[in-house]
């Protein structure tokens, strides 16, 4: 399990690492779950964008007192609505984990 400050915590693939690190997720390598699910973050669809058969969602996480932003890259017709309420998660296959601070090798 992954712990984001203030936000929950994630399912990753089990690691020997222990202590803070920086999770990194490219918007292809993230899934789109309802709140109803409980998996993964909560978070609010800020903006949307179609282009073709894929496309872009912009979305706000509240995390240790500031607002992230992330991206979820999908099929345009599954991306859902602007302004809703849905849980983002990582799959397993798209996790990379680099440390915290100084030099944010790759662990």
């Amino acid at each position: 399990r992954f712990k984001v400050d203030g936000s929950g915590e994630i399912e990753i693939p089990a690691t020997p690492h222990r202590g803070r690190a920086v999770l990194g997720v490219r918007p292809e390598s993230t899934v789109i779950e309802s709140i109803e699910s409980g998996r993964g973050l909560e978070v609010e669809v800020g903006a949307v964008e179609r282009y073709g058969d894929r496309g872009d969602a912009w979305l706000s996480l509240a995390a240790g007192g500031r607002d992230l932003r992330l991206v979820h890259r999908g099929a345009a017709m599954e991306l859902p609505e602007e302004g809703t309420r849905v849980r983002i998660r990582p799959a397993h296959e798209g996790v990379h984990l680099f440390e915290a601070g100084g030099s944010g090798d790759r662990l």
